[in-house]
Formats: structure tokens, sequence, C-alpha cells
């Protein structure tokens, strides 16, 4: 029997509530990336420039905004934690190239429309932008990739370096399993 990591286990329960959530009719090409994994380690890494980070930064501040009742991106340091996973060997290589293209892509998408940077952009135009990106040829598949590291931060065990002082087991009153992953 296959054994799962903690990303892939993630990346699968969020990918099937997803889908039971909204129904699978309303996730064209879902299934193509539903269990993405490879066997084989990136052998080489790249981090996100300034701009490329805040705009992966706006998408996650939509996706866990703050003033909720729940922890915020900034709350549950998604973005440290999505740059910490890109930095990975491990995390799939075409998910990193996914987040780099996709936030250039999202950026370029919003110079063309609004003459500004996407991160530039009120949350309201910030929203808008995103929607019509999600339609683009890869939109979706970056989004898919930013909310489940997102996801990730809000819900993972801090040792991975999110949900500092388990902000997002607190929200949800989620007690942690034992025995706890070690750094």
């Amino acid at each position: 029997m296959k054994t799962m990591d903690r990303r892939e286990f993630i990346e699968r329960v969020m990918r099937v509530s997803l889908v039971g959530a909204v129904g699978a009719t309303a996730l064209p090409g879902c299934a193509s990336w539903l269990f993405w994994r490879s066997d084989t380690p990136a052998t080489q890494r790249v981090t996100l420039d300034s701009t490329q980070m805040q705009t992966v930064a706006s998408l996650q501040n939509i996706m866990l905004p703050a003033g909720s009742e729940f922890p915020s991106a900034q709350d549950v340091r998604a973005l440290p934690y999505l740059l910490a996973a890109l930095a990975d060997p491990l995390v799939d290589s075409d998910v990193v190239t996914r987040i780099v293209s996709g936030s250039d892509q999202l950026d370029a998408l919003s110079r063309a429309s609004h003459a500004l940077a996407f991160a530039s952009l009120a949350t309201r135009e910030q929203e808008k932008q995103m929607r019509a990106f999600e339609q683009a040829s890869g939109g979706r598949a970056f989004l898919d990739a930013v909310l489940t590291f997102t996801l990730e931060a809000l819900l993972g065990d801090p040792v991975h370096g999110g949900n500092p002082n388990e902000v997002g087991w607190r929200a949800f009153a989620i007690e942690p399993g034992f025995p706890r992953p070690v750094a």
C-alpha cells in the first residue's frame, strides 16, 4: 500500500471537499490535477521576486481575509509557508512553475486591464481579476495551488512553518493528533 504524506493528504481532502461542495461539473479540468504527485524531486528551486510575492500575498489575503472570525493569511504565515514549500526539493517542480508563471500572468492581466500591478488594485478589483484569470488557461490550476498552500498554512502542524501558536486549529476547535511531527 502506498503511503501518503501530509501535503498529499491535505490536497486530496481539500479537493474532495471542494468537489462535494460545488459539484464536479463546476470544476472542469480539476480531475487532472486532483491527485498530483511527483516522485522525482526538483533539482533546482526558485524563489518568487517581490512582485510575485505581492501578487501571491494579495491572493492569500482574498482567500483568508483579515477581519473575519477566522485567522487571516498573515495570522497563519501563509506567504512564508508557501515560500518555504517552493524551496522544498520534494515539492513537485510543476507546482513551483505553476505558481511562478501564474503570479506573472495574473499580474500581467492586471497591468493590461488596469495599468496597475495586481497587488495595487483595490480588493474588489483584485477579486474581479482573480475570477477573470480563473477562466484563463492555467488560471484555475494556479489558484488551486495557492489555495492549497494557504490552507496548509492554516491547518497544518506549526512545526511546518504555518499555523503559529496553533491559531488555525483553535479557530476550528481542532485537537492535534499524536504523535506530532518533528522538525
